[in-house]
């Protein structure tokens, strides 16, 4: 009896399956089937994501890279400029880079990858990227384009621009495009599960930038495709506002179509600013049919398991499933392949690991080499990170997290150091709900952490101020230059608004920029004093870039001290007589000017003095010119010193000098003039190797300022002929001209 007992037990369950089938019984729900069809969708989904992403950041990286070192090669001279740049910039399929110098006309392609844009879509990238540049930096809102620029049934293009100054000016800007056509078809155009549903890319507002129908790139699901469906557009609004998910939805009826299930899976990829939602869907139309199919399978099952045939049946079932297996992780090795990851396929309970070949490659290992060890993937991180990253690693096994992901250094067979960046997710649970299966992927970063660093290194060394702050000027990162500048640590910085720093005079103008920044406008080439730790002032130039999406303030800023010093030299040059100090001719008449307005305005007194020395032309011949710059700058001296702070005193020329008294009628006119011409008559002037000089004297005229006074010349004219009629009288006195 024992040794029928197995195939009488297989002939009964044979039997069962024969009926069951026959009843249409399913041991598999309806719902149970969609959630584990759900859930295979939503690792398609996260692989297609992964990729899509890496390929941007790295054209991110690049770009940004490339920026830093085409404003490194300008500070270094146009010899070692192109040398420079053509050596820095990472070769990358579907993906063109240019640097634009000086004028519009001097657009230049840096490089093109192995793999070149279409003619077509090359050409309407030029013609972007140049009409951006020519449009001048008060266009280029921000360091990044902030959309997609192309989308057509035909082409997908998105760009970044990256511009860079010399502190005052926009020097050039990078710029890299990237063919999402490319892209899309490679992961997202075949994405499906189990041969059926399609893949969709949708931008963040709801633009399609990729549909099965190809007549759909480039409408918006909420006001061309599903503008009279809201229940369908609510989908949509939840798909868009959670970074990734799946589920099954209903889509009631529309106009064009009958009501349905839809089974979604979707997931984010973050580029410029804009996130981009890689989808899934499959109706639930189509999963119904493959169940139909798959019972009419197990009828078929049960028939042959009802005429015996239960061990080939079985072996029948088993190279099935078998080969679906081998079909689904051949289609992920594809997608692998394509975007250069490696593969792990952890059995937790059995401790075998499976390593793809370019996981090994990535390693330095021999593709054929053989390797099950969990071990061999713990081997290859570097101790300094190995903590950390086991540490993420153990808080997804226990479900504290719904990934396993973390970027480390990893050790390589040849004793290489590289970059890699490690994800991963447990698939499958025992029946005490403890993970048995561990899948991840291991991507070479090494280039974008280079990227990374060269842009850290350029940030650390540039002898320029550079910064990050919030919308509410609290500097949140400063490069050393800060500190060796300014004496400011990065901490201290962060300690107050950095409105604190700024001179009380310019205070004002920087209030009124950084209402500019709120609106997302970049200021440029602000001229500004900014407080030292050590208490004294130095001067800046900024250009300050908001990023309002990101509430961040991108800063940049240069020492001008020395150009405004050279600057105020000049003005003082300008402005004064290079022989007394006091102001020259020019600049006395244009204070005349506006002191005369300003008097004019608010009906306010002025007076007007005009002065010469007696006798001046007798102490040329007499003593010398030596002597007479020495009584010159004697009797400037006496007159700066009777004189209020608000009055003005000028040399026009030769002994003659002139002063406009503001807030003084005549009578304390007269009163200042006698005053003045006593002090000259009894000061002492010592003329350089002549000793004293004898009785140094000046006549002066004094006017106040009439409202019929037609301009400032009537005005020192008047002044004029009262000084003519002081010299006719006598010299040595004061006379008044109404």
């Amino acid at each position: 009896m024992k040794k029928h007992f197995f195939p009488v037990i297989m002939g009964l369950v044979s039997l069962i399956a024969f009926v069951a089938a026959m009843a249409g019984f399913d041991f598999t729900t309806a719902s149970e089937y969609a959630a584990q069809f759900s859930r295979q969708q939503a690792l398609q989904v996260r692989v297609a994501t992964n990729a899509i992403e890496d390929q941007l950041d790295m054209i991110s990286a690049s770009g940004a890279s490339l920026a830093g070192h085409a404003r490194f090669a300008i500070d270094y001279g146009a010899t070692y400029q192109a040398k420079l740049l053509s050596a820095h910039i990472t070769k990358q399929p579907n993906f063109l880079a240019y640097v634009l110098m000086d004028t519009p006309h001097s657009l230049k392609s840096v490089e093109m990858a192995s793999v070149p844009l279409s003619m077509e879509a090359a050409a309407y990238a030029q013609e972007w990227i140049a009409q951006s540049w020519s449009n001048g930096p008060d266009q280029l809102a921000g360091n990044l384009l902030k959309a997609p620029l192309h989308i057509t049934p035909e082409h997908q293009l998105a760009g970044l621009l990256y511009p860079f100054s010399d502190g005052k000016k926009l020097l050039g800007m990078s710029a890299t495009v990237v063919s999402l056509t490319r892209i899309i078809k490679r992961y997202v155009a075949d994405l499906h599960v189990d041969n059926i549903g399609q893949g969709y890319l949708l931008a963040d507002d709801g633009t399609l930038l990729f549909d099965p129908d190809s007549n759909n790139i480039g409408k918006n699901i909420f006001t061309h495709i599903y503008e009279n469906a809201p229940e369908r557009m609510h989908v949509f609004r939840e798909v868009l506002a959670a970074r990734s998910g799946s589920g099954i939805f209903d889509f009631p009826d529309t106009e064009n179509s009958k009501a349905q299930q839809m089974l979604l899976a979707w997931d984010t990829v973050d580029f410029a600013g804009r996130r981009l939602k890689v989808c899934l869907a499959v109706s639930g139309d189509t999963v119904n049919e493959v169940m139909q199919r798959q019972a009419r399978w197990r009828i078929a099952a049960g028939v042959l398991f009802l005429v015996g045939l239960v061990l080939a049946s079985t072996l029948i079932i088993y190279r099935s499933g078998l080969a679906k297996v081998r079909e689904n992780e051949e289609r992920l090795q594809m997608a692998l392949t394509g975007n250069q990851d490696g593969l792990w396929d952890w059995n937790i309970p059995d401790g075998r690991v499976y390593y793809s070949p370019r996981w090994k490659e990535i390693m330095g290992l021999e593709t054929d080499q053989q390797l099950s060890s969990p071990e061999e993937w713990s081997s290859r991180i570097h101790r300094a990170d190995k903590e950390e990253v086991t540490a993420h690693l153990q808080e997804h096994l226990r479900g504290g997290v719904p990934y396993f992901q973390a970027e480390h250094r990893a050790v390589r067979a040849d004793g290489a150091v590289i970059w890699v960046l490690e994800r991963g997710a447990v698939i499958s649970h025992d029946r005490e709900g403890k993970p048995a299966r561990l899948v991840g992927t291991t991507t070479d970063v090494t280039a974008r952490r280079q990227a990374m660093m060269e842009r850290d290194m350029l940030f650390r060394n540039s002898i320029d101020l550079l910064a990050i702050t919030d919308v509410e000027g609290n500097i949140l990162e400063a490069n050393p230059a800060w500190e060796n500048m300014l004496g400011w640590t990065a901490e201290e910085l962060r300690l107050p608004p950095c409105f604190d720093y700024v001179h009380p005079d310019d205070v004002p103008k920087a209030a009124e920029n950084f209402a500019l920044l709120m609106k997302g406008i970049p200021v440029r080439a602000h001229e500004g004093r900014f407080l030292k730790k050590e208490g004294s002032w130095i001067w800046l130039s900024w250009n300050v870039l908001p990023d309002m999406q990101h509430r961040r303030i991108y800063v940049t800023a240069r020492d001008i001290s020395r150009q405004k010093a050279h600057e105020r030299r000049l003005h003082e040059q300008a402005s004064t007589d290079e022989l007394t100090g006091i102001f020259n001719r020019r600049r006395v008449l244009d204070i005349g000017k506006a002191e005369m307005a300003r008097s004019r305005r608010f009906g306010r007194p002025l007076a007007c003095l005009m002065i010469d020395i007696d006798h001046f032309k007798q102490i040329n011949d007499t003593y010398g010119h030596v002597a007479g710059d020495a009584v010159l700058r004697g009797v400037t001296a006496t007159l700066s010193a009777g004189l209020r702070q608000s009055d003005t005193l000028g040399r026009l020329g030769g002994e003659e000098f002139i002063v406009f008294m503001p807030e003084t009628d005549a009578e304390g006119a007269m009163h200042t003039a006698e005053r003045l011409r006593q002090a000259v008559e009894q000061s002492s002037v010592l003329m350089d190797g002549e000793g004293a000089s004898p009785g140094i004297t000046v006549s002066l005229g004094v006017t106040v300022l009439a409202p019929e006074t037609a301009s400032l010349d009537a005005f020192i004219a008047a002044a004029d002929a009262a000084l003519y009629r002081a010299k006719e009288n006598g010299r040595n006195r004061v006379e008044f001209q109404k």
